[in-house]
């Protein structure tokens, strides 16, 4: 099991170009992208605004976390060889 302490995210724009972001500004991207609210989320998530706030000021964040984050936003972590071709809308960890 591999422990990661800080996730990188690349965050791909649909014009092609990338910006270097922690975890949870992605996330709060993919929310943005999806018109997607706090108060949604953390609902869907179970857990209470209080906590969920705390989770989005987060620097460094597990793949566990980040995972349990983006599943109800429909995405989800995956590993691929580092050539893979993924698509715009994705967000790729550095």
């Amino acid at each position: 099991i591999v422990s990661i302490h800080r996730i990188v995210m690349h965050i791909i724009i649909v014009r092609g170009w990338c910006v270097k972001v922690l975890a949870m500004e992605a996330v709060r991207e993919i929310m943005r992208i999806k018109d997607v609210r706090p108060a949604e989320l953390y609902n869907k998530l179970g857990i209470a605004s209080n906590a969920f706030c705390n989770r989005m000021q987060r620097k460094n964040v597990s793949t566990a976390v980040l995972n349990e984050m983006v599943k109800p936003l429909g995405y989800k972590l995956v590993l691929v060889p580092d050539w893979t071709t993924v698509p715009e809308d994705s967000f790729t960890i550095d």
